[in-house]
């Protein structure tokens, strides 16, 4: 495309027409990429806080059914 604009005295035309198709292409891809990342995000970031409550609640869970079972705990 660029050789039939060079012959034809087009090169710029030509030029900003495929500048525009390559803007308005990595503009849909972007916006495909950002609608598959957001949920898989928000999945990641779930698990991260799942990870961390649990890390926090299950020694004190544990704790405390140790204790219930020497029998300081009533």
């Amino acid at each position: 495309m660029l050789e039939v604009g060079e012959k034809a005295g087009l090169l710029e035309r030509y030029t900003q027409i495929i500048t525009d198709f390559y803007k308005k292409k990595t503009a849909r891809d972007l916006k495909k990429l950002a609608a598959v990342m957001e949920p898989l995000m928000l999945v990641l970031a779930a698990g991260f806080i799942i990870l961390l409550f649990f890390g926090f609640i299950m020694p004190i869970y544990q704790s405390i059914m140790s204790l219930s079972e020497m029998g300081v705990a009533r």
